[in-house]
C-alpha cells in the first residue's frame, strides 16, 4: 500500500507540473502577441464630429469706405513756398505737407512782442504812479488830527489814488491786448506750416510753388486706408437680421473669406432700388495699403433663419473618385486613447469655415481621423490623444 500511496503522489506531482508547463507555454505564445497589437497601433489625430447654427444667406456687394478722409484746407493765407508731398505719399500725424512764405508773418510777430515789452513798461510806470498816490494820501490822513491838515487836499489825494488804479488798470488791459496779438502772430505762423492731421496717404493735390491761398482753401486731399469699414446696399427686406454687432461673413477680391460686424444701419432708404445703407467694422486689424478705398467684397447677408448641422472637419475626408469617404474611431476608449478604424461612405455639403456639412452618414460626438488617415485601412488599430 505504501509502493503505491507514493506512486500515485509522484503521478499527480507529474501531472501538475505538465499543467503549469502549458500555462506557461499558453502565456509566452499570447501576451507577447497582445504587446504587439498594442505597439502597432497607428498614432492619428482625431476630431469630434458636431452641430454647427447656419441660416441661409443671399450675397450682397459691398465696398470699403475709409472712415478718415478729406480735404485739409489752409488755416491762414499766404503764399505757398514750397509742397513737400505727392499724390501717393505716405504721411504721418503732424508731418508738414505745404509750407507758406512766413517772411512778413515774422516781420508781424517781431513788431507784437515789442508793443508787449512796451505794454510791460507802462503798466510798470502806472504802478509806480499807483504807488506814490496811495503814499501821499497816506501822509495826509496821518495829519487828520493836526493844525496843517487841509480836507481839500485829503480828496485831491483820494482822486489821485483813485486815478492811479485806473492807470494800472488801463495799463494791464493794453499788456493783455499786446499779448493776444501776439499770440495770434505766433499762431498763423505754426500754421503756416500746414501739417497731416492724421496718417493717410495724399490722394489729391490742389496748390503748387507761388500760388497764394486764403483761409479755408483745399489744399491736400488725405485718406486714412488703415481706418476702414465696408458699405452695403442691403435689401430692405432683410435688414431685420442685421442689429448691431452681428457678425457676417464676407469674401474679398482674392478669395480670402473674413468676417465683419454690423456697426450701424442706415436710416434712410433708396425708395428705387429698396435698399438701405449698412455699415461694417472689419474683425480683423487692417494694415495700411492692404485694401483700397471702393475695392468691392460679397457679404453673405443671413436670408433665413437659423438652423443647427452636422459638420466634419475637411481634413478628415478622402475623396477617391465619385466616392467620399472618413475613418471613424469605432470601439474608442476614449479614456485609454485607443480604437479600431471604420470606413465609412458620407454624404457632404457646403463648407463653413474649415468644415464641412455631412448631409448623411455621421452622427454628432463621433470620433473622425483628421491626421493620419491617409495610410489606414478597415480595422487598423488606433491610438490617440484624448
Amino acid at each position: 500500500m505504501g509502493h503505491f500511496s507514493c506512486i500515485r503522489v509522484y503521478t499527480d506531482t507529474s501531472m501538475n507540473l505538465r499543467h503549469l508547463g502549458f500555462l506557461v507555454a499558453f502565456l509566452a505564445l499570447f501576451a507577447p502577441a497582445n504587446a504587439l497589437a498594442q505597439d502597432d497601433a497607428i498614432a492619428v489625430g482625431v476630431d469630434a464630429v458636431s452641430a454647427e447654427p447656419i441660416s441661409e444667406t443671399a450675397a450682397v456687394i459691398g465696398r470699403f469706405v475709409s472712415r478718415q478722409a478729406g480735404e485739409v484746407a489752409a488755416q491762414t493765407e499766404g503764399a505757398v513756398a514750397d509742397v513737400l508731398v505727392e499724390v501717393g505719399d505716405r504721411v504721418s500725424t503732424g508731418q508738414v505737407m505745404v509750407q507758406l512764405v512766413t517772411d512778413r508773418l515774422e516781420l508781424a510777430g517781431d513788431l507784437k512782442r515789442a508793443e508787449v515789452r512796451s505794454a510791460e513798461a507802462l503798466l510798470g510806470v502806472a504802478r509806480a504812479q499807483q504807488t506814490l498816490a496811495e503814499q501821499e494820501l497816506t501822509r495826509m490822513s496821518s495829519l487828520s488830527e493836526s493844525a496843517a491838515f487841509s480836507q481839500a487836499r485829503f480828496e485831491d489825494s483820494q482822486q489821485m489814488v483813485a486815478i492811479a488804479e485806473a492807470g494800472v488798470a488801463a495799463a494791464r488791459a493794453r499788456l493783455l491786448s499786446a499779448e493776444a496779438e501776439l499770440a495770434l502772430v505766433d499762431d498763423e505762423l505754426a500754421d503756416a506750416a500746414i501739417l497731416a492731421p492724421y496718417d493717410g496717404v495724399v490722394v489729391l493735390r490742389h496748390t503748387e510753388v507761388g500760388s497764394y491761398l486764403n483761409v479755408g482753401e483745399p489744399v491736400i486731399n488725405l485718406l486714412n486706408d488703415a481706418w476702414v469699414e465696408v458699405e452695403a446696399d442691403v435689401p430692405s427686406n432683410r435688414i431685420a437680421g442685421l442689429t448691431e454687432g452681428t457678425a457676417i461673413q464676407v469674401t474679398l477680391d482674392n478669395g480670402l473669406s473674413r468676417e465683419v460686424f454690423v456697426r450701424a444701419v442706415g436710416v434712410s432708404e433708396d425708395p428705387q432700388a429698396r435698399t438701405r445703407p449698412v455699415r461694417f467694422t472689419p474683425a480683423w486689424e487692417v494694415v495700411a495699403g492692404e485694401l483700397a478705398q471702393g475695392q468691392s467684397v460679397t457679404l453673405r447677408i443671413p436670408s433665413g433663419p437659423q438652423t443647427d448641422v452636422i459638420t466634419v472637419h475637411k481634413d478628415a475626408v478622402i475623396r477617391s473618385g465619385l466616392e467620399t469617404t472618413v475613418f471613424v474611431v469605432a470601439e474608442a476608449d476614449v479614456t485609454a486613447g485607443v480604437g479600431m478604424a471604420e470606413e465609412r461612405a458620407v454624404t457632404l455639403g457646403g463648407a463653413i469655415g474649415n468644415r464641412l456639412v455631412v448631409l448623411n452618414g455621421l452622427g454628432v460626438g463621433e470620433l473622425t481621423v483628421v491626421r493620419g488617415n491617409e495610410g489606414l485601412s478597415e480595422g487598423s488599430s488606433l491610438s490617440y490623444t484624448p
